[in-house]
């Protein structure tokens, strides 16, 4: 699912420590990751036909969404609640095709 396209070391200590990786959805090549030794992660996410691997332009600012954060389990526990919601108020054809079409881990399932 994820392609490793660089890894960042520093060494502390005489230890050669990873402290960064950048990753790149291997799937549809429109998702790069930026993981950090303290948590936090970036996350570019193209659109449009874009892709990490594109030259960097205005068009290619303008094609993508940003996220950075430093806390993943409390940007999953949000995002499990908006679906949480979505399964609550959308019909059941809407929710199914939009919201659970391929998720092994979905909520319909549980």
């Amino acid at each position: 699912m994820w392609d490793i396209r660089k890894v960042y070391r520093e060494n502390h200590s005489g230890k050669n420590e990873v402290v960064s990786m950048t990753l790149v959805g291997s799937e549809y090549n429109n998702t790069e990751v930026s993981i950090r030794w303290d948590g936090c992660i970036n996350l570019w996410s193209y659109y449009n036909g874009y892709s990490p691997d594109d030259e960097d332009s205005k068009e290619k600012g303008e094609n993508c969404h940003y996220i950075h954060m430093c806390d993943i389990d409390d940007m999953i526990n949000k995002l499990t609640e908006l679906k949480k919601i979505a399964k609550e108020n959308f019909s059941e054809k809407y929710y199914k095709e939009f919201w659970d079409n391929n998720d092994e881990n979905s909520l319909s399932k549980e």
